[in-house]
């Protein structure tokens, strides 16, 4: 994970000179730039832009910074989109889309029904019943000839 946000955010984790901080005063009180704005120009992780902002007595709360709600609401959203995911839950856009049913393991092949094709495998099944009814009645007449035959020729 540490790689992950050191990709995005080159300068995350390194050492903040007072020139960076003089940069970030500015940036927070003069431009009023919020959070994301200002982690896109030093290249550092919103977290870490406002633990600085803390240290430079910018805001005196996390909460108090500039779009930290929104941070935190992305935070929360992409944390619910894994858990979602472990889960067995497919996910797009940010919601649950389909939801595994149930994992099925049938000769060496896993079957995995989602709750938005789950209706679909009933009513499919529902047919296939009335054919395999429909079959049998079938057979059943095929089944009365052949002893009518088996018996006409015995005699």
């Amino acid at each position: 994970m540490e790689e992950k946000i050191h990709n995005t955010f080159i300068n995350a984790w390194k050492p903040w000179s007072p020139d960076d901080d003089a940069k970030l005063v500015s940036l927070y009180n003069d431009d009023l730039c919020d959070i994301f704005e200002i982690s896109k120009r030093p290249q550092r992780e919103p977290g870490g832009i406002i633990s600085r902002l803390i240290k430079n007595k910018c805001v005196s709360n996390r909460t108090l910074a500039r779009l930290y709600k929104d941070i935190v609401a992305e935070k929360v959203q992409k944390r619910k989109i894994r858990n979602e995911e472990k889960r067995g839950k497919a996910v797009a856009d940010g919601k649950v889309v389909a939801e595994v049913i149930r994992p099925a393991l049938q000769n060496d092949i896993t079957v995995t029904l989602y709750r938005g094709t789950y209706a679909e495998v009933q009513i499919e099944l529902a047919d296939i019943k009335r054919d395999m009814a429909g079959l049998r009645r079938g057979m059943s007449e095929i089944i009365d000839m052949l002893k009518a035959v088996y018996i006409f020729e015995d005699v």
